[in-house]
C-alpha cells in the first residue's frame, strides 16, 4: 500500500497575533525530479522557510568540511612517498611535497638523516590529520548548536500556530495528535541536520580520496568510478521505499498519540465501564502496526549497509585483478603507491557507505517533515479572522439576525435564529439539550466563525471587532471548567490584565463561598490544585471559575450552566453574588434548571436549533405556549 502526503504550502503564517493569522508572501518552490534525497531536501527547505530559517548556516560547516577534506587529501597523498622512502631507505622530502604542490618547497628546519626525515614527514601527516579532525569537530558542533536553536524556534512557532487555529480544526484533530506532533516530531527532526552534516563530510571526503586516487593512478581511479552509478541507483530505490514507510509510520504514530490522550482523559469512564481490555487491545493494534512498519523501514535502512559491504568487496577484488592483469605493479610509480592506493580506496568506499547511511536516515524522517508541513498549510484550519474595531462594552444591544450555523457541512445546528439582548438586562437562553444554546455562546465568543451579517453589537457586525478586545470585554463561566495545574491564585487571575490585591481575591472568594476553604489550606492561595483542578470537588472548581469571572469584572457576562455542579444551598449564595455582579451589566445566562432564571428580564426558548418564543418568566407562563410545556416538564420531574 503506497501512501504519499502531498503538502501544498500556499501561505506563510503569522503567529504574532491571534486576531488575524498573518498571511505571508506565498512560497513557490520549483519541484525537482524525484532524484535521490531531493524530496526530503525540498520539503525540509520549505519547512525552514516557513519559520524564517534557512540552510545557509551549512555554509560555514560546509567550508570547514571542505578544508578538512583538503587536509585529508594532503595527509593521504604524503603517505605514498613516506612508505616508499621507508622501503627504499631513501626519503626526499622535497620530492614528497612536490607531489601535490608542483614546485620546490623550502622546508623549515630540514632534517639531515633518514630517520629524521621519516619522523619529520610523519609529524606533518599527524598535524594535518589533527587539523582535519579539529575542523570536522568544529563543523559538527556548529550544526548541533544551530539544530537546537532551529528546533526551539520550530516548537515555538508550532505552539503559536496552534493558538491561531479555529476550534473546528482542533475538534477534528484532537489534543493527543497535536501534542505528539509538537513534542516528538520536532525532536525527531533534530536528527536531520546532524545526518545532513555527516553526509556533507562524507561527500567531501569522497572527493578528497578521489583526488588522491587520480594522482596516484588515473586509470584505476576511472575504473573505480564504475561503482558509483550502481551504488546510487540502488540507494535511490531503497530510500524511495523508506520515505513511503516513513509517511505511514507518521500516520500510525498520530493515531497512537490520540488514543493515549483520549484514554488518559477518560480513565474514570473506562474503569467504570470495565473497558480496560478493549482499550489495551485498541492501542496494541496501533502499536503493532507501527512496529511492523518501523521494522519494514529498518530492514531497508540496514539493507543499505550490507549492499555497501558487498559492493566494496567486489570493487576491491576487481581492481586488484585489473591492476595485475592490465597494468602490473611495474606500471605504477612503485609498490608503495599501489599499497596506498588501495588503502585510500578503502577509506573512500567507507565514506560512500557513511554518506548512504546518513541520507537513508534523513529519508526515514520524511513522514515527520510532511506532517509538520501540514500544520503550516492554511487550508481547512478554521481560522476566525477578527477585524480592527475595538470592542469595549454593549452600548445598546446584541442582535442575532437570521443566524444559521453548522459544525459539519450539510448538518445545521442553528436555523435562522433571531432575537435581541438589551444592554444592562439579564437574558436567559433555555431549551433542551442539543437545542443550540452553547453554540450561540461559542459564536458570540468567536470560537467558531459565524456567517457575515448574522451577529451584531450596537449595529456593528461582530466580525469587525478584534478578537482580543471582544474576548477581553467578556467574563465567561462555562459548564466545561478550565483550570491549570497551578496555584489557586494563578488560576484566579489568569487572563486578567489589571493588578489585583489579596483583598480583591479574598472578596471574590467570599462571594462564591470559597474563602474559608482556601484559608484552611496549608498553602492558602498558593495551593496547587493539580491537573485540571482535580484536587478540588466539582462544586469547588465551578465556584473557582465563577470567582475568576468576578475578578475580571467585564461589562458583558456569560454564564453557561454556571451553577450546574453546585448544591441548592450554595446555589442561593451564588445567585445572590451573581445578582450583585450583574448590576448595570449585560448578562447572558444559559440554564437547564429554570429555578435560576426567574428574575431574568427576558427568556429566549430554543428548540432543535430554532427560535421558539421569548418574554419574561411570568409572560411566558401566562401564554401557556412551548415554554409553559417545557416548564411543566421540569416541574413534574
Amino acid at each position: 500500500m503506497r501512501h504519499a502526503i502531498n503538502v501544498k504550502v500556499r501561505h506563510e503564517i503569522a503567529t504574532k497575533a491571534i486576531d488575524v493569522p498573518p498571511q505571508l508572501a506565498s512560497l513557490t518552490f520549483q519541484r525537482p525530479s524525484n532524484a535521490l534525497g531531493m524530496k526530503s531536501y525540498w520539503e525540509l527547505k520549505k519547512l525552514l522557510s516557513l519559520i524564517n530559517q534557512d540552510l545557509h548556516f551549512f555554509l560555514v560547516p560546509g567550508g570547514l568540511s571542505i578544508f578538512a577534506a583538503v587536509c585529508e587529501a594532503l595527509s593521504m597523498g604524503l603517505l605514498a612517498p613516506l612508505v616508499q622512502g621507508m622501503i627504499d631507505q631513501n626519503l626526499s622530502l622535497r620530492r614528497a611535497f612536490r607531489l601535490f604542490s608542483g614546485f620546490e618547497l623550502k622546508l623549515p628546519w630540514p632534517p639531515s638523516s633518514l630517520m629524521g626525515s621519516i619522523l619529520y614527514l610523519s609529524s606533518i601527516i599527524v598535524v594535518i590529520s589533527v587539523l582535519k579532525q579539529a575542523l570536522q569537530y568544529a563543523a559538527v558542533q556548529l550544526v548541533n548548536d544551530r539544530t537546537r536553536r532551529i528546533i526551539s524556534v520550530l516548537q515555538t512557532r508550532i505552539f503559536e500556530r496552534y493558538l491561531t487555529f479555529g476550534q473546528a480544526f482542533l475538534d477534528r484533530q484532537g489534543s493527543g495528535r497535536l501534542q505528539g506532533t509538537l513534542v516528538q516530531y520536532t525532536r525527531d527532526l533534530g536528527a536531520v541536520f546532524p545526518n545532513c552534516q555527516r553526509a556533507m563530510i562524507s561527500a567531501t571526503m569522497v572527493l578528497s580520496y578521489l583526488t588522491v586516487l587520480l594522482i596516484l593512478s588515473w586509470r584505476l581511479a576511472l575504473l573505480s568510478l564504475v561503482v558509483f552509478p550502481i551504488y546510487f541507483f540502488i540507494l535511490k530505490a531503497v530510500t524511495r521505499k523508506i520515505r513511503l514507510s516513513s509517511n505511514m509510520i507518521s500516520k500510525q504514530m498520530s493515531r497512537g498519540h490520540q488514543i493515549v490522550s483520549d484514554v488518559l482523559g477518560c480513565i474514570p469512564l473506562i474503569k467504570a465501564s470495565s473497558m480496560e481490555k478493549e482499550e489495551v487491545e485498541k492501542f496494541s493494534n496501533v502499536s503493532q502496526t507501527t512496529a511492523a512498519l518501523a521494522f519494514s523501514m529498518d530492514k531497508r535502512v540496514s539493507l543499505i549497509v550490507h549492499i555497501q559491504e558487498v559492493l566494496r568487496l567486489i570493487v576491491f577484488l576487481c581492481l586488484v585483478a585489473l591492476t595485475l592483469s592490465l597494468f602490473g605493479v611495474g606500471r605504477m610509480t612503485g609498490a608503495s603507491q599501489l599499497l596506498v592506493y588501495f588503502f585510500v580506496l578503502q577509506l573512500g568506499l567507507t565514506s560512500i557507505n557513511s554518506f548512504g547511511n546518513a541520507w537513508a536516515q534523513v529519508s526515514s524522517l520524511t513522514g515527520q517533515i510532511s506532517t509538520l508541513l501540514e500544520l503550516f498549510d492554511d487550508s481547512d484550519k478554521g481560522f476566525e479572522r477578527g477585524g480592527v474595531q475595538k470592542f469595549s462594552s454593549v452600548a445598546t444591544e446584541i442582535t442575532f439576525r437570521n443566524l444559521s450555523f453548522s459544525y459539519r457541512s450539510g448538518v445545521e445546528v442553528l436555523h435562522g435564529v433571531s432575537f435581541d439582548i438589551r444592554k444592562g438586562q439579564i437574558t436567559a437562553i433555555v431549551g433542551a439539550t442539543g437545542s443550540g444554546k452553547t453554540t450561540l455562546i461559542n459564536l458570540l465568543q468567536r470560537f467558531y466563525d459565524c456567517p457575515p451579517e448574522t451577529i451584531f453589537v450596537d449595529g456593528v457586525d461582530i466580525r469587525q471587532f478584534s478578537m482580543a478586545s471582544l474576548r477581553e470585554g467578556m467574563s465567561v463561566v462555562s459548564q466545561n471548567i478550565h483550570l491549570f495545574r497551578d496555584s489557586i491564585r494563578n488560576n484566579l487571575i489568569y487572563g486578567i490584565r489589571k493588578k489585583l490585591s489579596d483583598v480583591d481575591i479574598s472578596e471574590a472568594l467570599r462571594r462564591v463561598s470559597l474563602y474559608e476553604m482556601v484559608r484552611s489550606l496549608p498553602d492558602g492561595l498558593e495551593t496547587n490544585i493539580g491537573d485540571r483542578g482535580l484536587s478540588l470537588s466539582g462544586g469547588e472548581r465551578q465556584r473557582l471559575s465563577i470567582a475568576r469571572a468576578f475578578l475580571k469584572d467585564a461589562h458583558l457576562l456569560i454564564f453557561d450552566e454556571a451553577t450546574s455542579a453546585i448544591d441548592t444551598r450554595t446555589e442561593k449564595v451564588i445567585q445572590q453574588a451573581m445578582g450583585d455582579l450583574t448590576k448595570n451589566k449585560t448578562t447572558i445566562v444559559i440554564a437547564h434548571r429554570l429555578s435560576t432564571i426567574h428574575k431574568a428580564d427576558k427568556i429566549v426558548l430554543l428548540e432543535e436549533g430554532s427560535f421558539i418564543e421569548e418574554g419574561n418568566f411570568s409572560e411566558l407562563l401566562a401564554r401557556k405556549g412551548p415554554f409553559y410545556d417545557f416548564y411543566q416538564t421540569q416541574v413534574s420531574l
